[in-house]
């Protein structure tokens, strides 16, 4: 009876050191299961929250690209060179703000969009430069015209000359 005893402790104490193993292989799949999803969560989180900055860099940077562009757009010309001279001087800050967000841009973004946001303010400042020399040359233009009563042979040079420069 007594050799019964023992099997049957030894077997109960294999059958309680098989059910702890098995026991600890559950607690560490639900454990690896947990951490999985948690990473998953956060890897999905951390794209969501990539995807706004890049959105919102992107949205700002137009934005400036398009102040800048009105800005450009709605220099007239003037009979006033000083005028002129300081509305075109107001182009500079949101060259300056376009540009910065034009980096922010490159710095959040794949090269495409980099490359695409390079040449847009590429555009938009070459745009600006050929408004600003059309105004300037309408307000010469407008300078000269207005001369014309005053020195008409002065004038008339002025508009041979025009041609060759």
């Amino acid at each position: 009876m007594l050799v019964v005893g023992r099997w049957q402790l030894r077997a109960a104490m294999r059958a309680a050191e098989e059910t702890a193993a098995a026991g600890l292989a559950q607690a560490n799949a639900i454990y690896r299961a947990a951490l999985d999803a948690v990473r998953a969560q956060g890897h999905i989180e951390h794209v969501k929250w990539r995807r706004g900055i890049q959105r919102d860099s992107y949205a700002a940077f137009l934005q400036s690209v398009l102040r800048y562009h009105d800005y450009a757009s709605n220099l007239e010309p003037s009979t006033e060179d000083e005028e002129l001279r300081s509305r075109t001087a107001g182009l500079k800050p949101l060259e300056a703000e376009m540009s910065h967000k034009g980096w922010v841009v490159r710095l959040e973004g794949p090269e495409e969009v980099s490359a695409a946001a390079r040449d847009l303010q590429l555009a938009a400042t070459t745009l600006a430069i050929v408004i600003r020399g059309h105004a300037l040359q309408m307000s010469a233009v407008a300078s000269i015209s207005g001369q014309i009563q005053d020195h008409p042979r002065e004038v008339a040079r002025i508009w041979e000359l025009i041609p060759i420069l």
